[in-house]
């Protein structure tokens, strides 16, 4: 499957906020599933703007998530990272 250029571009827009740079890197990290809070702490992010970030991974399909019960996990897309 070949990358198209806007492709390239959209995810390196991405990752070209703070955030969400500190969030991937966290994750590639840890490499495991990990909990918001334990995520925030990880990456040295607010909690408070943690969430929109994720949305936005998410939506792009970089970090995926899995609720177990009342806690969302979140882990890396392998598939796009």
């Amino acid at each position: 499957m070949k990358i198209t250029t806007s492709e390239y571009a959209l995810f390196f827009r991405v990752l070209s906020n703070e955030s969400r740079f500190k969030i991937l890197r966290a994750l590639f990290s840890i490499n495991e599933k990990i909990s918001v809070n334990k995520l925030a702490e990880a990456g040295q992010i607010p909690t408070s703007k943690i969430s929109d970030q994720l949305m936005v991974l998410r939506k792009n399909g970089l970090v995926d998530c899995k609720r177990e019960g009342n806690i969302i996990y979140y882990f890396m897309n392998n598939n796009k990272v």
